[in-house]
């Protein structure tokens, strides 16, 4: 196992992180692919670190996580970017016709969201795309909104980009929706 600046990495696979979606008793899950700039953040927030040394998973999502391991003599975590895991599940939801909300990006990104997973994943059933603005804290006066929304189509995914330690305290405020 592998542990930088007080955050340690699931020892699992590639292929095991990406078979997650398989594992039906395992519930809610929240799964973090850091990345340096992450962890240097969480150095200065004691929030954030927070988050992450409670999440289920902290994956590796940057070559240099990896590098600074083998400088420091550990295990060298896989390397799963997060764009890599969401097209792992996003072609499981296709397969067995989950549903999912993404949370983050303009309006003109949903529009573009919604026509390429059409194309290339229809049979994801897409419930929500939702353009959110988030605070530093990852505050937004839309979550009640959003949260409603989601409770209504109970997901079988949500995946969120609203930027580095915004979608981790977001994410980790409404986790008990």
């Amino acid at each position: 196992m592998s542990s930088i600046l007080g955050i340690t990495f699931s020892p699992k696979t590639k292929a095991e992180i990406e078979d997650l979606p398989n594992k039906k008793s395992l519930g809610v899950l929240h799964v973090v692919t850091a990345n340096p700039e992450m962890l240097m953040a969480s150095m200065k927030d004691q929030q954030l670190q927070s988050i992450l040394q409670e999440s289920e998973y902290v994956v590796a999502d940057g070559i240099g996580l990896q590098w600074l391991c083998r400088l420091t003599g550990q295990a060298i975590p896989t390397r799963i970017p997060g764009v890599d895991l969401m097209v792992a599940w996003l072609e499981h939801a296709n397969e067995y016709r989950k549903s999912v909300v993404f949370v983050g990006g303009t309006e003109q990104v949903a529009l573009k969201l919604r026509k390429v997973l059409a194309k290339v994943y229809p049979r994801v059933r897409v419930e929500h795309v939702y353009d959110i603005t988030v605070d530093g804290e990852g505050k937004s006066v839309q979550t009640a909104s959003v949260l409603n929304s989601i409770s209504a189509v109970l997901p079988d995914f949500i995946f969120v980009a609203l930027g580095h330690g915004k979608q981790e305290k977001w994410l980790d405020s409404n986790k008990d929706y």
